[in-house]
């Protein structure tokens, strides 16, 4: 009976295998191969090819607005004055509304309360949004206010033509032809201390002298030769004359005063003299700085702004 001994084979060892070594050189090559297609775009025109990209639809566009478009848009009747400028231009026949989202346009709707009202808006055609001047009509009378640039601050300011007034505010006229005596910066107010809050001026006897502003007359007062009038114009803003000076007859306390209405006369003499005093919020203000600042601009730059747009 043959006898198996197969549970007696020894364990045959078997060969280990070669430890393979790392393949730094194949790795080299296959960063090279991908850095020169990355380098002459051949992904990018490979995912083109497969994935064109949706061209934009050239009418989809948004297409600037005509100068007759904008002025439809907030319900204006388009006029065009020249190949390059443009009017715009409203009526109200009763009250106003708020067709125009632009501060100084609504402004000036809201504060004219006479009807009917035509505004008028002159600008560029290609700027809609920055007029050259706006025009308030109401009958045949014509109120024009322009869009200037204030180089002292750098900004744009609207000047009523006619007064050169800056507007909205405070619009002052010279009290007496002749304007107010300068104060210069070395000025001894040594025995003249009443100059540090009052400014003197200087006229022909007789001269009349009128109000600053429209406003009220609160105080009409004599104190032994001298008078002082005092007028209130509202916003915190007062005016005083006094001196030597004989006021107007029928003035009186309570009365309102208009800005062409004589308030007194200078005494009878070849050189005569009254003091003015501004008072604004309850300081002493310069009539120099005063009306230096609601007159920014000169006749001059109004002049060349005005040949400038050709109007």
């Amino acid at each position: 009976m043959p006898v198996d001994f197969r549970e007696y084979d020894y364990p045959r060892k078997h060969k280990s295998k070669k430890r393979q070594g790392f393949p730094l050189v194949r790795l080299l090559i296959l960063l090279i191969v991908v850095f020169y297609f990355w380098y002459n775009g051949y992904f990018f025109k490979t995912y083109e090819f497969f994935f064109p990209p949706i061209q934009p639809n050239a009418t989809l566009e948004k297409q600037p607005l005509s100068w007759q478009e904008q002025c439809a848009s907030v319900h204006g009747k388009s006029f065009l004055l020249r190949d390059s400028v443009g009017q715009c231009s409203w009526q109200f026949n009763e009250g106003g509304s708020g067709l125009y989202d632009h501060d100084f346009w609504r402004y000036l709707v809201e504060v004219e309360t006479r009807r009917p009202l035509k505004i008028h808006w002159v600008a560029p055609i290609k700027n809609f949004n920055t007029p050259w001047f706006l025009s308030l009509q109401v009958d045949s009378l014509e109120r024009n206010f322009f869009r200037v640039f204030f180089k002292l601050d750098s900004s744009f300011v609207w000047i009523e033509d006619g007064t050169l007034c800056r507007f909205p505010g405070f619009c002052p006229e010279n009290p007496l032809e002749g304007g107010a005596l300068p104060i210069p910066h070395d000025f001894d107010f040594e025995g003249r201390e009443s100059l540090l809050v009052k400014d003197q001026f200087m006229g022909i006897g007789e001269t009349p002298i009128y109000p600053i502003l429209p406003g009220r007359v609160i105080m009409v007062a004599r104190d032994s030769s001298d008078y002082n009038i005092t007028i209130d114009h509202g916003d915190n803003l007062t005016s005083r004359v006094s001196g030597a000076i004989s006021i107007a007859s029928d003035l009186k306390e309570g009365q309102l005063v208009e800005i062409n209405e004589p308030i007194a006369r200078l005494a009878p003499k070849d050189r005569a003299i009254f003091y003015l005093e501004v008072i604004r919020n309850g300081q002493f203000v310069r009539w120099d700085a005063f009306f230096n600042e609601t007159h920014p601009v000169t006749k001059e730059i109004i002049a060349k702004f005005r040949k400038e747009i050709g109007f």
